[in-house]
């Protein structure tokens, strides 16, 4: 008979892996041979205009905004989505344009529906090379090895490598950009553990959407600083602001509940001899 420890460890690491939660927004581009030159400037009725790197798309409630670059022009989809099934939205009508460089549209197909009108602008990057951002880590157990720009993008975007140099393993950490108010939480992947004592780990930040339109061209915003000040370890203590760790701890709690459990389900199965393989589904 297997032993309940193995089994266990094999649940909760399969388990960790398959429901992590999402953190990025938006597909992984593949910069070198699809450089982003180009932004659409996104103004929803009676909100503040923001901008949307090319390719790329964001949602907004039931609507979904997808850009592309086709030749010189920047291709435009604005979706309406039904959640009728829970994970997996459909789109029940689509409106697509193609836009010219600072071409503006007015989207209100979907008003009827209930959703705002939203006006859509391409626009070229004022691209321009930023310097390195400053790093900063009030946690002992974080250090910097080296930030480095990410190659053929656009827009600012960096590749940080910090090394865990404590001897506890980490789950999670939130690398924050202070002057922008925003974060990115480090979750693992495919791996119970994010960094292991004495290893090094490496995530790209970038400066989100923000920036000033002059003069008809976009210029992002760059990262003038990185900071880490909340870790979370793999016996879930945590070092840092308690709303920044609460995320983590109660996704890894009901994580590890829910694994126990399971396992307690699949040895009670095992140990009754009961073959059945739709009841083991």
């Amino acid at each position: 008979m297997r032993h309940k420890s193995s089994v266990f460890a094999s649940v909760v690491f399969i388990f960790l892996a398959s429901s992590r939660p999402s953190t990025a927004t938006a597909p992984q581009q593949d910069r070198k041979s699809k450089p982003r030159a180009m932004a659409l400037v996104i103004k929803w009725q009676g909100e503040t205009p923001n901008f949307l790197d090319v390719p790329n798309h964001q949602t907004r409630g039931r609507m979904l905004i997808e850009a592309d670059i086709d030749g010189d022009l920047v291709a435009v989809a604005v979706s309406l989505r039904s959640f009728e099934k829970q994970f997996e939205p459909t789109v029940t009508r689509r409106v697509s344009c193609l836009l010219k460089e600072n071409e503006e549209r007015e989207i209100s197909d979907f008003t009827g529906d209930g959703e705002p009108s939203v006006k859509l602008k391409a626009v070229r990057v004022n691209s321009m090379e930023p310097p390195l951002p400053l790093f900063k880590s009030t946690i002992d157990q974080i250090e910097l090895v080296k930030i480095e720009r990410q190659p053929a993008s656009s827009f600012p975007g960096f590749t940080v490598t910090v090394k865990n140099t404590g001897t506890r393993p980490i789950i999670s950490f939130v690398a924050e950009q202070p002057a922008l108010g925003s974060g990115s939480v480090q979750l693992p992947r495919d791996r119970p553990i994010l960094i292991q004592a004495g290893k090094e780990y490496s995530f790209g930040m970038s400066s989100g959407h923000n920036g000033q339109l002059i003069a008809g061209r976009y210029i992002p915003d760059s990262i003038a600083s990185i900071e880490i000040r909340t870790v979370v370890f793999d016996d879930l203590a945590y070092v840092g602001p308690r709303y920044n760790a609460t995320r983590v701890l109660e996704y890894q709690l009901c994580a590890r509940t829910a694994a126990a459990r399971t396992v307690e389900m699949l040895d009670e199965i095992i140990e009754s001899g009961d073959t059945d393989s739709a009841r083991l589904r």
